[in-house]
């Protein structure tokens, strides 16, 4: 990445219901990046460059029951830079 940008990896596992899983790195109030509309059991890696302040990551299970365990092993890590957050 330049060096005015950080690098982000995402490695997400979905579970059963991939619809309800969704994420995105935001700065301040603005949205940076996001994903959504993933296919199950599937392992996804997501590498961009994000702005230095961009500080946010959040992800989130519509339905409210998380990717694990109850429907499939779902899972993510998350690198910034190289360092697992």
């Amino acid at each position: 990445c330049p060096a005015n940008k950080k690098h982000f990896k995402l490695a997400l596992t979905t579970d059963q219901y991939p619809a309800e899983t969704t994420w995105k790195v935001s700065r301040h109030t603005e949205q940076i990046i996001s994903g959504s509309g993933y296919a199950a059991f599937t392992e996804y890696t997501v590498n961009e460059c994000i702005a230095n302040d961009a500080c946010d990551f959040i992800i989130q299970d519509s339905y409210g029951d998380g990717i694990c365990c109850g429907y499939g092993n779902g899972s993510y890590e998350v690198w910034v830079d190289g360092v697992s957050r």
